[in-house]
């Protein structure tokens, strides 16, 4: 991946970034924004479109600790000027949802202008890199791997290192779950999530590594089988329910996929044992683990998804009995000001997008947001290349999408990944009748 000369500039950009949020948010040193904003558009000057494309794609999962806005905008119109030809579709669609929310803003109390841009900005790049067949998929599903591997990372250590005393009293209770605890209290900008948001980003990653090992061997899968630990401890310490169950049939999906091959079900009865054992391990010299599992599932609401239905319910009820709400949807930046009444945000995907948009708008946002699927055949997959997709689609079902609007990233990379591997069945093929 980082052979030539613009690659490895691409690398020198991923190690340069990793090292400025390490130095901010493990070690403490004090960055102003516009610090990073300058690095990254300084390295997107300097690189052609494919390099930039990757370098996008290494940030999707850094979002949440970078001002985003600026860089986002600065890189997508620096990409769509080296990349000189833009699908139409993108722009228009990108358009079409820009106007949507500008329309939707004259209802909100106050608009919030720079909220919308954030939007934006992550808009133009989820519908051009999704429609984008000259981006090199294969790139991007790394450096997003990566970045996700230095999401996790920092993230564990800044919370270890910024935890109270008795946190794994509180732990075991539910009162702490990684994700932004370690940001409490601290003045600026930091690598921040919510625990969903950070178990989401687990199962990504995780059903990404899963997609890497069986065709790894050596120093390369031991890097997986790593990548893998540090997801899986991510999603452990956030405490999700929803992560155990997706990461549970993810995992089911991955060893029957390797049950025809005999090395694969070694390999993969091996790891299974590893990651068994390492757990026994950690829950003896740490009981607390175990202890904040019972407690979230002793919890009474258990039953409704920690109240997920009766909120999915509250949503449905005010979307029904409202006509502009039925037409125009709430809008995306600022429906919990319009929703004012109800009590969380939203937490399914498919309810967010037509409650947001409405059902015309929300239609064509799941048309535009499946399309690219039916250009994959399926005798050129298999179900281990659709892993990761199944992961965000189940995921999400549990979370919000496009408000935050970077929950939506990942799906192009899983996309990316399905695309890939039939591109790949595609050329052998062809290689195989023309040999």
């Amino acid at each position: 991946m980082f052979k030539t000369k613009s690659s490895q500039i691409v690398l020198l950009f991923m190690i340069c970034l990793t090292g400025l949020l390490v130095a901010r948010d493990i070690l403490g040193l004090s960055l102003n924004k516009f610090v990073f904003v300058f690095i990254v558009l300084a390295f997107a000057l300097l690189l052609k479109s494919e390099d930039l494309a990757t370098i996008i794609c290494f940030m999707f999962p850094l979002t949440w600790g970078l001002p985003y806005t600026y860089i986002f905008l600065g890189t997508i119109i620096l990409y769509w000027i080296k990349r000189k030809r833009i699908p139409a579709l993108s722009l228009f669609l990108t358009a079409f949802f820009l106007l949507l929310e500008i329309s939707a803003s004259f209802f909100y109390p106050s608009v919030d202008y720079p909220r919308i841009l954030k939007y934006l900005s992550v808009l133009s790049i989820f519908f051009t890199f999704l429609y984008d067949s000259e981006v090199d998929r294969e790139r991007c599903i790394m450096a997003y791997y990566l970045g996700t591997i230095v999401l996790c990372f920092v993230i564990l250590i800044s919370t270890f290192k910024n935890a109270p005393s008795n946190w794994l009293y509180l732990f075991s209770r539910g009162w702490f779950r990684f994700g932004s605890k370690q940001a409490e209290n601290v003045d600026g900008m930091m690598l921040s999530v919510n625990a969903n948001t950070l178990a989401y980003y687990s199962i990504v990653g995780s059903t990404l590594s899963f997609g890497f090992l069986p065709k790894s061997e050596g120093k390369e899968r031991l890097f997986h089988i790593l990548a893998l630990v540090l997801f899986v401890l991510s999603g452990v310490f956030t405490v999700s329910i929803s992560w155990m169950v997706v990461m549970t049939g993810c995992t089911l999906l991955f060893v029957f996929t390797q049950t025809k091959r005999v090395k694969a079900v070694l390999s993969t009865g091996i790891c299974i044992l590893l990651l068994v054992v390492f757990a026994r391990a950690m829950l003896s010299r740490t009981p607390e683990l175990l202890a904040a599992f019972v407690s979230r599932l002793s919890k009474a609401d258990l039953a409704t998804g920690h109240a997920r239905t009766d909120l999915m319910i509250e949503y449905h009820n005010l979307f029904w009995s409202n006509v502009r709400f039925i037409l125009m949807g709430t809008g995306v930046t600022q429906y919990r000001q319009v929703t004012i009444t109800l009590s969380n945000s939203f937490h399914n995907m498919i309810q967010q997008i037509f409650v947001s948009y409405g059902i015309i708008a929300g239609i064509v946002y799941f048309v535009a947001f499946l399309s690219p699927l039916r250009k994959i055949e399926k005798h050129t997959t298999t179900l281990l290349d659709w892993i990761p997709l199944i992961g965000v689609i189940s995921f999400t079902q549990t979370i919000q999408f496009i408000n935050p609007e970077s929950l939506m990233l990942p799906y192009v990379i899983a996309f990316y990944f399905v695309s890939v591997r039939s591109m790949e069945k595609k050329r052998n093929e062809t290689l195989y009748y023309n040999g």
